[in-house]
Parts: structure tokens; sequence; C-alpha cells
């Protein structure tokens, strides 16, 4: 997780820049640290790159690519419905306990970073 997400949950609102063009209150109230991830350019006055997930299904079940792009890590989760994977991904962001792994270089793969 990067230093920038980490600030993220324990920042106050008002020392987020977010993007120009989102806002989606309802989704905001439910997904804090999700929304912020996916919206915030600076923290503090300081810029940072904006994170990203996406979605598939595969097997039956919901997998998720939480990517944070400041660190250059990414995370996995996964669920049997898109709900209970959405919330997941809040829940891991916000308890810091979501499993990060290092993007690799051109090749592909993802090594563990702890």
């Amino acid at each position: 997780m990067s230093e920038a997400l980490r600030k993220l949950r324990e920042s106050k609102k008002s020392r987020r820049t977010q993007a120009e063009g989102f806002e989606d209150s309802d989704f905001t109230a439910e997904h804090p640290l999700l929304f912020a991830l996916l919206s915030c350019e600076a923290l503090a006055g300081k810029a940072v790159k904006r994170g990203s997930v996406t979605f598939v299904v595969e097997d039956g079940n919901w997998k998720c690519v939480v990517n944070d792009k400041e660190a250059n890590e990414v995370a996995f989760v996964s669920g049997p419905t898109f709900l209970e994977t959405l919330l997941c991904v809040e829940k891991g962001l916000n308890e810091g306990t979501l499993d990060w792994r290092r993007q690799r270089e051109a090749g592909g793969g993802y090594g563990r970073t702890r």
C-alpha cells in the first residue's frame, strides 16, 4: 500500500483534491476510501496517481483487482456477488488488510510486497 493510500485512510476530506467531474454522493458515502483511491489527484497539495479497479466474473465468482498506481502495487479480492466483493474491497482498504503485491514490468506476473 502506498504512503498516499495510507494518508487517504487517515486524512480529512478537505486535504484531498478530487479529479474534475467526479461526483457520486451515494457511492462516496458507502465506499469513501475506494472513491478516494479512484478520484483523488492530490493529497495535502502533493500530486498522487489515481488508482483503478477491475471487476471480472470467472468460474461463477466476482474477482477484483485493486491497483494502487502510486505504489505500483495490486491487491486481489473475490466474492460470490458483486456487492460482497465491493464491500470486501472497502473493508480491506479501511482496515489495511489487503494483500498488496508489487506489479512487475513487462512480462507480467506479480510478487509479494510483504
